[in-house]
């Protein structure tokens, strides 16, 4: 672990180990979640209809692709499932190089992570997927039915899912940042304007292509970024005080009494006497041993 004296190959070999183990995990938990899955996936296109509205009917255009939208979302179930075993893996190989007190901070922030991703995939779920479904069924006429794709639409329910659990660990990574001193609170509430744009950005790219989700996903992440502010300025370490020039203490004067009893080299010649003003002047030895220096001849060859 990273706490033992161990060489960098050992933490290297560590580390590999950690992963193979978390890929066994997912793998062995693999199989039973594609049976689940199978199950799971006509009861969520059930409620995601219901949510919708009604009157939508999912169709798919291949032949395998039932299939590959079932073992899509095992892969994320395989994941989800495994994902206390793997953070118990990262903690064990992480911890070891911690302090007390920064292990239960580790601790609290993967904690509020983990619930702060489950709370934007839910909101993504119970929120903006059925305004999509609505959407969608508001253009139906008698001349146009609409025809959702099982694939197209199970991509941009996990693009959605996905995009809103990342967006909502804003506050995770702001604490981080202003616990470990990289960035003041202080300068976060001056950079208000620029965030707003870089949270716009972000929902812009991770929902589709309309105002409402956007907004939809950048309200909250703005909501949970002013939260975060108040969670980090608690957690806030104390700033360095620059002390300032004219508050620092002096050099130290050079002691004459001191520098009177340092050994002359045998080479060097006496010092000559000083008056009482130069034995009390604050660079007596400088001066001493200026004038004790012998000056030698240049010779020419």
């Amino acid at each position: 672990m990273l706490g033992e004296n161990k060489t960098f190959l050992e933490h290297l070999e560590e580390l590999r180990r950690v992963i193979l183990r978390s890929l066994a995990a997912i793998a062995l938990l693999l199989f039973p979640a594609y049976w689940a899955a199978g199950r799971l996936i006509p009861w969520l296109l059930r409620q995601l209809e219901q949510l919708g509205g009604g009157g939508l009917q999912f169709h798919y255009f291949s032949p395998l692709e039932p299939f590959l939208v079932q073992l899509k979302c095992s892969l994320l179930l395989a994941l989800f499932g495994a994902l206390p075993y793997v953070s118990w893996q990262v903690a064990g190989f992480i911890a070891p190089g911690l302090y007390r007190r920064e292990r239960r901070l580790f601790g609290a922030l993967a904690g509020t992570a983990f619930l702060l991703f489950l709370a934007g995939a839910a909101f993504a779920f119970a929120l903006i997927l059925p305004l999509l479904l609505r959407f969608a069924a508001s253009y139906r006429s008698p001349e146009l039915a609409p025809m959702l794709g099982l694939g197209n639409f199970i991509d941009l329910a996990g693009l959605l899912l996905l995009g809103f659990g990342l967006m909502f660990q804003l506050p995770v990574v702001v604490v981080v940042l202003v616990r470990t001193g990289l960035i003041r609170t202080a300068t976060l509430r001056r950079s208000r304007p620029v965030v707003v744009i870089v949270i716009l950005v972000l929902a812009a790219i991770l929902t589709p292509p309309d105002v409402v989700s956007q907004l939809l996903m950048a309200v909250p992440t703005w909501l949970l970024f002013e939260l975060a502010l108040l969670v980090a300025a608690r957690l806030e370490p104390p700033a360095e005080s620059d002390t300032p020039d004219d508050a620092r203490s002096p050099l130290p004067e050079p002691n004459a009494a001191a520098a009177s009893t340092e050994t002359v080299p045998e080479t060097e010649e006496p010092h000559p006497a000083l008056s009482d003003d130069e034995a009390y002047a604050p660079y007596a030895a400088a001066a001493r041993s200026r004038r004790g220096r012998r000056i030698r001849p240049i010779r020419r060859r």
